[in-house]
């Protein structure tokens, strides 16, 4: 019943003529590329006409009529955090340490979250909300905000299906053929890759369930009191929805409950100008450009310099331009066809006529 009245909820609340509806968006994790995905579901919701009161590290430089910002301060955002020493001699359990290291990601913006003005302010305003969109990634703590507004919730996953999501919406891990988000595995997993598929899927439940579980209720108790907010894990199994950035034409058809809705591309809107110097770097370029980038938190510049170096005399070789997103001023050693921005639009260079590769 909870589901069907959300369904039909998120249905109406597409709709441009529909009743207006106040929706509270809970997005505790600092991490941008995340709120990028997260950010056109809210401001399309805004523009049918809800309104729309979002919590997060990223406030909207010019928010449209019907959007509230209700910024977190005290983390710093995690864009260019992360330094290649994670990868360098990365061993056989080595997505076991980025489990852990989501671990503390989460249980530090937890905290931060449960303690801030807006959340208090939230709490506060008494305000009986038609619907949450919340984060589903490294914490659950933020069900424990939707327990106390009692208000149903849906959950919102910038990438596919962690381990430890399945279970909310009723659907099975199926680990013999659907590969763990940590493994790098497709589909065709030959028997060896199956059993170690299987052995992360089933342990990181367990690790979510012991360390990341145990770590938002004993932050919820410390915040509202003992007895006050239920176990975390029965709030998981009140998700009426999640929307997954996935699309079966690119991470393959697996099956998946009438509670999981794939919206991969959403985040995929119009077009922006590039600036002038940028635009006339790709046009002026006679054998086309290639654009590297690592993502919005890998650290370019804590590549290894003898990598570096390598990296750069093959493309000094090449006669193509070359558009890097490196953060420092300058770059050793660095070949003339090789130009370097600290943040570049990447969409709008990928689909640039003359972009004829990519490395990332």
């Amino acid at each position: 019943m909870i589901m069907l009245r959300t369904v039909l909820l998120v249905a109406l609340a597409l709709s441009p003529c529909a009743q207006a509806y106040k929706v509270l968006g809970l997005f505790p994790h600092p991490g941008q590329s995340h709120f990028h995905f997260f950010q056109p579901v809210l401001k399309g919701l805004a523009e049918a006409g809800h309104e729309v009161t979002v919590v997060s590290h990223f406030p909207e430089k010019n928010p449209p009529p019907n959007y509230r910002d209700m910024p977190l301060e005290g983390m710093t955002s995690l864009s260019d955090s992360v330094s290649f020493e994670l990868f360098e001699y990365r061993p056989g359990f080595g997505h076991f340490m980025e489990f852990f290291m989501l671990y503390n990601w989460g249980k530090e913006a937890c905290a931060n979250a449960l303690n801030s003005t807006a959340i208090q302010t939230i709490l506060d305003s008494k305000i009986q909300y038609d619907l949450i969109l919340v984060e589903q990634f490294n914490s659950d703590c933020m069900l424990g905000i939707a327990h106390q507004l009692n208000a149903p919730f849906i959950g919102l996953s910038s990438c596919p299906l962690m381990p430890w999501h399945y279970d909310r919406v009723g659907n099975p891990p199926l680990p013999a053929y659907v590969p763990a988000l940590f493994m790098g595995y497709t589909e065709r997993m030959d028997f060896s890759q199956r059993l170690a598929n299987w052995i992360t899927v089933q342990s990181f439940k367990t690790l979510y369930s012991w360390f990341n579980d145990a770590a938002a209720n004993k932050l919820l108790r410390e915040r509202f009191g003992e007895g006050v907010i239920p176990d975390v894990r029965e709030l998981q199994q009140r998700t009426s929805m999640m929307f997954v950035n996935q699309h079966y034409s690119l991470s393959g058809a697996k099956p998946l409950s009438p509670a999981v809705l794939e919206i991969g591309g959403i985040h995929i809107r119009d077009f922006q100008p590039l600036d002038g110097d940028l635009q006339q770097l790709l046009d002026t370029a006679d054998h086309g450009v290639i654009y590297i980038s690592w993502g919005s938190m890998i650290r370019a510049a804590t590549l290894p310099a003898e990598k570096r170096d390598a990296i750069l005399k093959a493309l000094g070789r090449l006669k193509q331009r070359v558009i890097w997103k490196w953060e420092n001023e300058t770059l050793p050693n660095q070949p003339s066809n090789v130009y370097i921005r600290k943040w570049l639009p990447q969409r709008e260079i990928l689909c640039e006529y003359n972009t004829v590769g990519t490395y990332w």
